[in-house]
Order: C-alpha cells, then sequence, then structure tokens
C-alpha cells in the first residue's frame, strides 16, 4: 500500500480504537480498515467500484436508521445519543474544506444552507417572544445563507 498522508496518519489514529473494534456499527472492522487506506481491497470486494457502491448503500441505510431511531424513540432516548457534543465532529468533518482537497463542494455547501436554514428555524420556533428586529435578523440571516450558495452554483456549477 502507498505511504499514508499525514491527514490519513491522523485519521487512523483519531479512529483507530473504532477501526480495530468489532462490533457494532455500519462497517465491519474490515471495511474500517479499507476506508482509511491500511488493508487493500480483497476477496468479495474485488474492486473499488464495488466496494464504494457497498459503503454507499450501507450508510443510506444507516441513515434511515438515524431518521427511524428520531421519529420513533422516546424524546428523552433520542436526547442522550444526539446531543451537539456528539454531532460536532460529524457537522466538523462533512464541511471542512480539506477533507476532498479544499475544492469548492456545492453539494456540501447546500447542506451548510439547509443547517444554516433549519437550526435558526428551529431557535425562532424556541422563542416565541423574539422581537421583530430579531426575526427580521434570522430571516436576513436565511436569506444570506441561500444567497451564498446561489452565488456559488453561478460561479462553480460549471466547473
Amino acid at each position: 500500500m502507498a505511504d499514508l498522508s499525514k491527514y490519513q496518519e491522523h485519521l487512523i489514529a483519531k479512529f483507530n480504537q473504532h477501526i480495530t473494534k468489532a462490533d457494532g456499527g455500519a462497517f465491519t472492522p474490515i471495511t474500517r480498515k479499507r476506508l482509511v487506506g491500511i488493508k487493500e481491497l480483497s476477496g468479495r470486494d474485488r474492486t473499488k467500484n464495488d466496494f464504494w457502491y457497498d459503503v454507499r448503500q450501507r450508510l443510506k441505510r444507516g441513515l434511515i436508521d438515524i431518521e427511524l431511531f428520531i421519529e420513533f424513540a422516546e424524546r428523552d432516548q433520542v436526547n442522550q445519543v444526539l446531543t451537539a457534543d456528539s454531532l460536532q465532529p460529524i457537522v466538523s468533518a462533512l464541511l471542512k474544506g480539506f477533507a476532498f482537497g479544499g475544492t469548492r463542494d456545492l453539494n456540501k455547501g447546500e447542506i451548510a444552507q439547509m443547517l444554516v436554514q433549519n437550526g435558526l428555524e428551529y431557535l425562532q420556533g424556541m422563542n416565541p417572544d423574539m422581537s421583530m428586529t430579531e426575526n427580521r435578523t434570522i430571516s436576513e440571516a436565511i436569506d444570506l445563507s441561500r444567497h451564498l450558495v446561489s452565488d456559488m452554483k453561478s460561479k462553480y456549477s460549471h466547473t
């Protein structure tokens, strides 16, 4: 296997215990090792395309399972699992610019805009006694996030 980048080495160290742990999660220990690049593709996963197809399908099903959990579990159960602390690394990893070579990513921009909009609308709904100025500021922030994504699309969607 090729030499690992410093970033891959950092990720391997960060996830080492989870990579080798045999129980639970969406991936087997072998798949985790393949994801971070410390194990070659072989056996059933003969090609890179097969491997990534299987990973994508498993994650899509996992996201549906998370939605199912959120919709049907009691609020206390959801709050024990989904916290700002548990979601912060996921959101951060999703929106980091350098994770994919620092390139502009319209998909990630749209997700960031969705998070801003839904987050501000949630906070707005939690504070029904907000002033007109506060409500207007939230609306303007949501409009700004939409504008930034729209501007990004017009500049970079053809590249």
